[in-house]
């Protein structure tokens, strides 16, 4: 109990850096999810934010990561979220999927949603799926053909290309 008062009260000192999320993930102390929601809606792009974002996950606390992209600002959601893409996990990636095809999400989220899940083979694979399907909608397509036509799996690269025109800005 004293050691738990003494890491906890470490953790409170170190909060928002990289020693706390080491020290949290040592000791086994991930019942901060406060802490780490904070970390993955702090920053864009940022790897303290997807490590954060990867021990919500593995400790099954995607419910506090959605509440938290509800409740957050544009830039804080979509924070959120690209952190999710880089976790290489199907529980991540189907989290990301529901945004997508929830059309009552704004464009921006959908978008960010999108992005982030081209940022893994697997999650390439599922929007090809999608493209393949027809369920890209105008608002995420975009986001979409972005990140097809720039994967680095050829195979994925030339379906895409098959189906898709390449963004605006990319010609």
């Amino acid at each position: 109990p004293n050691e738990r008062a003494a890491v906890l009260r470490f953790l409170q000192r170190k909060s928002g850096t990289p020693e706390y999320l080491e020290v949290a993930k040592k000791l086994g102390v991930l019942d901060q999810t406060e802490q780490l929601v904070k970390l993955i809606t702090a920053v864009p792009f940022n790897t303290l934010g997807v490590e954060a974002a990867k021990v919500l996950v593995d400790e099954h606390k995607l419910p506090a990561i959605q509440t938290a992209i509800e409740q957050a600002d544009e830039l804080a959601s979509a924070s959120a979220v690209s952190a999710l893409g880089y976790v290489n996990e199907p529980a991540a990636h189907g989290f990301l999927l529901a945004i997508i095809q929830d059309a009552a999400r704004n464009r921006q989220l959908r978008s960010s949603a999108a992005t982030a899940l081209g940022h893994s083979e697997a999650g390439q694979q599922t929007l090809l799926a999608m493209v393949q399907a027809g369920q890209v909608t105008e608002e995420i397509q975009f986001a979409v053909t972005d990140a097809l036509l720039s994967s680095i799996n050829e195979s994925i690269k030339n379906a895409a290309a098959e189906l898709l025109k390449p963004p605006a800005t990319a010609t």
